[in-house]
């Protein structure tokens, strides 16, 4: 969403505007559009929760390439010692643009500012995501739709975080759902993406709705390496010469990450025992994988469309390894889109 080409040089002006006034006049060009999404989504999803994951793009994706302004920079600099043009005023703001890229980078991408910690740097982002959506709940909820949406933070590591961000989503919502307010249930959740999060799943589940793991991103964080990294320079080797048995980026680590995940999923249950599980990512579409999912009591598993046969088949089997028959199986498979915001998923899409 905020990521197509059509939307990203708005983010980007509000994300490189010197102050708040002009990023929230930025982020008035994209609050109608991002409305514009969710009224659809709800639309189309009348009668089943939709989980909306909030923004969680690495800061660095949403600022322009210093390599490209360079270029542009000594473009500028060529025509205005030719006389060539009248460049300077374009040249002025164009240094102080990537003087501003600068002091944004971030110096490790894999431990990308996401929206608990976004939200504390660049608020209004946040504000703007949270009204839009309460503001297409208020419109669906008036054209007779049943409007369930799921909101979930992503990266959390402290339950501090996710309850600031629960003050904020229940702020956001008295101010826009007004009288809608009782028939727009909407649910607040965390996605354990930090070891942290899924060691300190008790004190974490106090505040959360449902769970959700992102197994990508907590296999990296649990690993201490980069996926794109770790591929490129020596998993494939690690695995031809037989040091990790499979890449855990494509196969769930049971004995590290999958530890970690059925952990949490113990200590939240302890505090609610109702609490709602799953996990996402490209590494749990295998038959272990799966069966180990469904053993330790997840709800569902959501993966990429193009893998739900395979995960499907492999929710069958692990129900009858497990002696259970496919109608006691708890856990579903939904599919993931890629590369999407919002993501979709419990009993719709991811």
């Amino acid at each position: 969403m905020l990521l197509s080409p059509v939307r990203l040089p708005f983010v980007q002006k509000m994300i490189l505007a010197d102050s708040e006034s002009e990023r929230r006049r930025g982020l008035e060009r994209l609050l109608p559009m991002q409305q514009s999404d969710f009224e659809q989504i709800f639309e189309a999803m009348d009668g089943y929760p939709v989980t909306i994951r909030l923004l969680d793009s690495p800061l660095h994706a949403l600022l322009p390439d210093l390599e490209v302004l360079e270029k542009r920079r000594q473009w500028l600099q060529a025509e205005e010692q030719q006389e060539q043009g009248d460049g300077q005023i374009e040249l002025e703001e164009l240094e102080r643009v990537m003087r501003r890229v600068s002091e944004l980078h971030e110096h490790n991408p894999t431990l990308w500012q996401q929206v608990c910690r976004l939200s504390t740097v660049f608020p209004e982002i946040i504000d703007m995501q949270l009204e839009a959506i309460f503001r297409a709940a208020v419109k669906g909820i008036r054209q007779g739709w049943w409007v369930r949406p799921e909101i979930m933070i992503p990266q959390i590591g402290h339950v501090h975080e996710l309850q600031e961000m629960r003050d904020l989503v229940d702020h956001v919502a008295d101010q826009v759902l007004g009288e809608e307010k009782r028939h727009c249930h909407y649910r607040v959740g965390a996605m354990i993406e930090a070891p942290r999060a899924a060691l300190t799943a008790t004190h974490i589940a106090r505040q959360a709705d449902f769970f959700s793991f992102g197994a990508d991103e907590l296999t990296e964080m649990t690993f201490g390496y980069s996926r794109q990294e770790a591929e490129k320079r020596f998993l494939q080797r690690d695995t031809d010469s037989r040091t990790v048995t499979n890449n855990p980026f494509q196969v769930l680590d049971i004995e590290g990450v999958g530890q970690l995940v059925e952990m949490a999923v113990i200590q939240g249950r302890i505090r609610k025992p109702h609490l709602k599980t799953g996990i996402c990512g490209e590494n749990v579409v295998d038959l272990e994988s799966i069966v180990f999912c469904h053993r330790i009591g997840l709800d569902y598993v959501s993966c990429l469309p193009e893998q739900i046969p395979y995960a499907r088949i492999a929710a069958a089997q692990a129900a009858i390894k497990g002696r259970e028959t496919a109608r006691t199986c708890r856990m579903q498979i939904y599919p993931q889109l890629r590369n999407v915001h919002p993501v979709l998923h419990g009993t719709s899409m991811e």
